[in-house]
């Protein structure tokens, strides 16, 4: 994976948990306020990695993990998505569901239940 993609992962978590933090420890902050700030610094975020990324679904094999991305099985070739990247997929991209089903993101209904971080749903990537 690009070293600056890596740097910008670690940072991300970063800010986002500072927020979070911010957001326990200020008794001063509502609920709706430390929710709203929150919200705000993801939606920059997923924005800015929107641009830096691209279409995530063009991600080799060994970006897609390091970005948390869980092979299903060893001899599948389909990756399930970690929930925090699902809005990243872009709209209309065709996922498969671990049982076989398949969706269209954008269009049909996709459970985002999780297990060990990542969604039932996901993708083979283009490139390995």
């Amino acid at each position: 994976m690009n070293k600056n993609l890596t740097v910008v992962m670690r940072n991300v978590g970063k800010i986002l948990m500072n927020r979070v933090q911010m957001g326990i420890s200020y008794e001063s902050w509502s609920d709706e306020l430390s929710y709203r700030e929150i919200k705000t610094s993801y939606l920059i975020i997923k924005e800015q990695l929107r641009e830096l990324i691209g279409d995530i679904t063009e991600l080799s094999a060994d970006e897609l993990e390091e970005l948390g991305f869980k092979k299903w099985e060893e001899e599948s070739e389909l990756y399930l998505i970690p929930l925090w990247a699902f809005d990243l997929i872009p709209d209309g991209t065709e996922l498969e569901c671990i049982d076989g089903d398949k969706a269209i993101k954008g269009k049909d209904e996709i459970d985002l239940g999780t297990l060990f971080g990542c969604i039932a749903w996901g993708f083979k990537p283009k490139y390995n």
